[in-house]
């Protein structure tokens, strides 16, 4: 790297990153009571009634109880702590196109929770979480562009995806996509676009972007 203060760690960035847990919008036909209670049970914190109702939801195929139940096992919630088991449930809702569920299943492959480590599935998730949308896919499908894991280093793709989290409120984003217009990597070296995306990560607290931003200013 260019600099030891180039981008946020990855490993330092997932433990910021809170996995997503969503409440159920859409529902299929075969379970839209289950799905909606199992929704309402753990939002309330009714651990013991949401396993049994998310359980029921999710077998009978419903994407967002499938992802509450994930969310349950992957952080004991009413239940001891299961990574496989949170990988299983999570793939089923991913495979149905539930973007948090894509996002949250990627980031097990990342970090070898439930599954063997492995880096291009994570890509692979984390793209489809990404393509709907989810900022934290976003961004850490830029850090795999840019670091080349998962997939070759992409300094262009690495932009494009900081870009839309960036532009989603992304603070850590805003700092890396003002660092590569800063130094030119993977786009034009632009010390204006740099100061703008640097002092809107500033204004959120990240601390590199304030000390990148007092560089410039005293240039």
């Amino acid at each position: 790297m260019d600099s030891p203060h180039q981008f946020i760690n990855l490993n330092t960035s997932i433990i910021n990153v809170i996995k997503c847990l969503m409440a159920a919008v859409s529902f299929t036909l075969a379970a839209p009571v289950f799905a909606d209670d199992c929704s309402q049970r753990l939002n309330s914190n009714e651990l013991e009634g949401a396993f049994t109702i998310c359980s029921e939801a999710a077998k009978q195929g419903d994407a967002a109880a499938q992802l509450n139940l994930g969310f349950m096992h992957d952080f004991g919630k009413g239940m001891p702590q299961d990574d496989k088991q949170a990988v299983y449930w999570y793939r089923k809702a991913a495979e149905q196109g539930y973007a948090a569920a894509q996002y949250n299943l990627g980031l097990m492959y990342d970090n070898g929770e439930g599954t063997p480590k492995n880096d291009r599935q994570a890509v692979y998730w984390y793209s489809k979480a990404a393509e709907q949308g989810v900022a934290d896919a976003q961004y850490n499908l830029g850090l795999m562009y840019d670091n080349g894991e998962g997939t070759p280093k992409n300094d262009r793709q690495a932009v494009r995806w900081y870009s839309k989290a960036a532009e989603q409120g992304y603070a850590d984003a805003q700092y890396n996509l003002g660092f590569m217009h800063d130094f030119g990597k993977g786009t034009l070296k632009d010390s204006i676009l740099a100061y703008a995306w640097y002092n809107v990560s500033a204004s959120q607290g990240q601390e590199q972007a304030i000390k990148n931003r007092g560089l410039i200013e005293k240039k």
